[in-house]
Parts: C-alpha cells; structure tokens; sequence
C-alpha cells in the first residue's frame, strides 16, 4: 500500500482520500462559525493559548524537511539621532511583551494529525544580535543567517534579528510558514514597535484558523486546487539545485498591481514555450472578519488563468469576481482532508509533483505572488527610523517562482525567488529586470505618491 501510494503527486493524494471521505461529509452539518469568545472556548477547550493546526499550515509543515519554510520580514532604516547602536536589552524587553500580547508568536506544535495542535510555550520571541558586514539586502548573498532552519517542535517558531555591519542597520524578523504568514509577522512586527515607542500592544489571541474562516463563508464555484503550467524562466535544468532570491527597490507604485503582474508574467512564460499559465495570488483571509487580528497561517489562494487573449481588464475582473465569491475558502476547504493523511505520505506526494514538474516542465502554479502594503510609520522605533521594509518568501524548490511586493510610502520592494534550475544563466535577473520595468513604466512615480499620499 506504502509503495502504491508512493506513484502519486500530493494532489493525487489529496484528491483520492477526498472521495473517500466525501460520503460521509455529505451526511454532517458543519455549524456556521460565530467568531466570537464563546465560539473559540467551545470549539478548542481551551486552557491558555490553542490552536489547532490549520490545511495550509500542514501543507507547509509538510514540506519542512525539504526547505527552509520561513518568511522574513526586513525593515531597513536609519538611528535617531544620539542613538549609535542596537540596545540589545531594550529589543528584548519589547519582545518579552509584544509575545505575551501575541502568543501565537511563541507556539510550538503537539500531536498528531487531527490532533495537532499549536500551544503556547510562554517562551518570547528572541532577539539576537548578527553582524553581516557582506550583505547588501538585495539577494542572499552574504546572508547565511537567513537559511537557518527555525524547530517547530523545541522552538523557537521565530526570531527577531538586528543586524549590523552593513551599509545601513536592519532589523529582521523570521517566522515558520507553517504557524505564521506575512500578516502574521506584521501583526507581531507592529506591536514590537509599538512597544518600542511607549505604546501598549494591540494583541492578539485568536485562535481562528483559515478552515474555521472557509467553513463559515461556504463554497465557491470558483477556486479549488491549482492547475499546471508553464514556468515565467522558461525549461528545468534540474541538474542545478538551490533556490536564490534578489530584491529590487522600484521608486513607483503601479495601480492594478496583481492583474498587470499576472499578465506580464504570462508573457514571460510565453516567450519560452507554448502552454497554459496559471498564477496563484495569496488572499489575507484576516480581511473577511471584522476586526480580527492573528498571528497565524490565515493566507487563502485565487487561481487566476490568464491565457494569451486575455487583457489585464479582463484580469482585473477575474480578481474582484473571485474576491466576492470567496474562491480562496474553497480550496483551504478542498485541502482539509490533509489533515487525515501522514506526513510522510505528503512528503512523498511533494517529491513526486517536483520530479514531475521538471520533467514535464509543469508546474502548478507557474508561478506565486504576494502582494502587501505597509506604512513605513507601523515600522519605527526605539530609536530606529525605517525608509523601506520588504519580505523574503520561503526558498522552496517546488514552486517555479514567487513573487513578493511591499509596498511602502512611495515605492515599491520587489523581492523574486526562484529555483536555480530554473532562474540559472541569468533568467532570474531577467524576469526582475522585465518585472521592474512594468512597475515603473506603468505605475505612479514617488514623485506623484507624495501627492496622493
């Protein structure tokens, strides 16, 4: 049986023990989530800080051994005047209590399968000090720190890091994909710094998962598993591993961001091969209920199909249909049956969809993206004055290319990160040469956000 299931990807997996399970789902009434304390006490048991591990945060936890399955958020800046260097003492503290505020940002993960849970270790968050005299915050070139594996299990799920020596002071913090996203750091990131400037920290304790968001708002006809397609950076040379980011800064800003992005990355995929593109574009589901702040996995995916005909209107129409059908809960909810299915049986199933992706030259999707936006002010204090903050994806060798852009006051920090496989012979620096392009011949100049802002 062990061996059978071996000849299937994740989503043969995945679809294969749904059907098994669909009949008895049919026959279940699934209440409607009210999100509020009562709900979370009765559907938890909680006694302190549970959370039951989420489909997404599984999938991510499944691919740990293979990667390092952290997101980093880097603020650059600059020190106040008076002030020289980091006070080591002065982050900690601030640490100490923006994790008592956010206990989801100091878990560690208990049990087994659907009785996985994250649980409050009451251990803060660590603060550390690096120095990386060669790192340029442009690629991963001169930043071993950040390929540093962060233990679920012992700890700690995430870290903050002051880093020194190079031409400006930055401050970055790391977190597991698997227990937190970029909402997630940021929603820990702006109480750190809240902290920092003398003010209380918002908090959050919500034990809300994205199933428990997705069931509440029902199925969409749109939405569901990802398809195959073809790569942005052409074919596989799969003799070449690793995966490598780079990072540009873009003194624009571009309206429609997500459907100019997908469309000229299509074209990209194009000028290589003939083929289908399918672009996944990460959701914050945080935003379908009132008020909820969270550490936690809470990123939902819209996959938008995006064929030579298709204009950017066209896409941008797609967006909002999807945005208004809830098409990211449908495929959190069609994921849910990982829950039931081992580790190492998804394990397999991830290596089986990379030997699959590079021999066919498919991969599902041909490419991810993020996009954030985020005022330089949430991000500054303790003497420290951020001009820019930008986030580093994941380094996973089973995604073709991801695409992460913050955008800040007035520009925009484009980060791309791709297998070298795929981004080798200078395919990577080409597709972010053509990506930067199409932000600053079609966006709004710094310039004109100063106006705007």
């Amino acid at each position: 049986m062990k061996e059978e299931n071996n000849k299937f990807s994740i989503m043969d997996l995945v679809r294969r023990s749904k059907q098994h399970f669909d009949n008895d789902a049919k026959n279940t009434n699934i209440t409607k989530v009210n999100f509020d304390s009562k709900y979370v006490e009765e559907k938890h048991g909680l006694n302190g800080y549970r959370r039951r591990l989420s489909p997404v945060e599984r999938l991510w936890l499944t691919a740990d051994q293979r990667a390092v399955i952290v997101i980093s958020m880097v603020i650059e800046g600059y020190f106040a005047e008076g002030i020289y260097d980091f006070n080591l003492d002065q982050w900690q503290n601030a640490s100490d209590i923006a994790s008592a505020a956010n206990p989801g940002s100091r878990v560690r993960l208990q049990g087994s399968l659907r009785g996985t849970w994250w649980v409050d270790s009451g251990e803060s968050v660590p603060v550390k000090i690096v120095n990386a005299p060669d790192w340029d915050g442009c690629s991963n070139k001169g930043a071993a720190f950040l390929e540093e594996k962060l233990n679920i299990y012992s700890g700690p799920i995430g870290e903050v890091l002051l880093v020194k020596g190079g031409s400006v002071p930055r401050v970055v913090f790391r977190t597991h994909h698997a227990a937190g996203d970029g909402g997630g750091g940021i929603t820990f990131i702006q109480d750190l710094f809240r902290v920092l400037r003398g003010e209380e920290p918002l908090g959050s304790s919500s034990t809300i998962t994205d199933l428990d968001i997705a069931q509440h708002q029902g199925k969409s006809k749109f939405g569901g598993f990802p398809k195959p397609g073809i790569a942005p950076t052409g074919f596989v040379k799969p003799e070449i591993t690793g995966t490598e980011w780079i990072r540009r800064s873009v003194p624009a800003k571009l309206d429609k961001y997500v459907p100019t992005m997908c469309k000229a990355l299509a074209d990209a995929a194009r000028k290589h091969q003939n083929g289908e593109v399918y672009i996944n574009v990460t959701v914050d589901m945080r935003q379908r209920v009132a008020g909820l702040r969270s550490t936690a996995n809470l990123t939902g995916v819209m996959t938008l199909q995006v064929k030579p005909s298709t204009s950017i209107k066209d896409l941008q129409k797609e967006v909002i249909k999807q945005l208004r059908s809830f098409s990211e809960g449908t495929y959190i909810q069609d994921l849910s049956i990982i829950r039931h299915l081992p580790l190492w049986l998804l394990r397999k199933g991830i290596e089986k969809d990379v030997k699959r992706a590079q021999a066919e030259h498919q991969y599902v999707p041909s490419a991810g993206m993020t996009y954030i936006d985020v005022p330089l002010t949430l991000t500054s204090g303790g003497g420290f004055i951020s001009t820019t903050h930008y986030a580093i994806p994941p380094l996973t060798d089973f995604m073709s290319c991801t695409l992460f852009a913050l955008v800040t006051d007035n520009s925009t920090e484009v980060v791309l990160a791709v297998p070298n496989c795929l981004g080798s012979e200078g395919r990577m620096e080409a597709l972010m040469d053509m990506i930067t392009d199409v932000i600053q011949s079609n966006g709004i100049s710094s310039e004109d956000c100063k106006i705007y802002a």
